[in-house]
């Protein structure tokens, strides 16, 4: 899962605007855009929409997830209701300067 940011125009004023971008590689090394999803507000129940959103879609099973600094992520138990079973979590956060 990856974010980027965004400025953009609003109702006649400038703010910022997360896209969060979830990426997944297949066992054959091919990567794939799994979806794209604009603002939200990173609480447990937003994840969960957004892994039901990918499962959906065709996902049967994942193996890894990297997040960089969504601590309501790795905190909740989005992954194991999502897929019925534990997933062990790890999270990096980069400092960027």
């Amino acid at each position: 899962m990856v974010v980027i940011h965004f400025h953009v125009r609003e109702e006649n004023r400038t703010v910022k605007k997360a896209v969060y971008v979830a990426i997944g590689v297949r066992l054959s090394g091919t990567k794939e855009v799994l979806g794209m999803w604009i603002g939200g507000n990173e609480s447990a129940k937003y994840w969960l929409g957004v892994l039901n959103e990918i499962k959906h879609r065709g996902v049967e099973d994942i193996m890894i997830v990297s997040v960089d600094g969504l601590i309501e992520f790795v905190d909740t138990d989005e992954l194991e209701e999502t897929w019925g079973k534990k997933y062990a979590a790890c999270l990096k956060i980069i400092n960027r300067f």
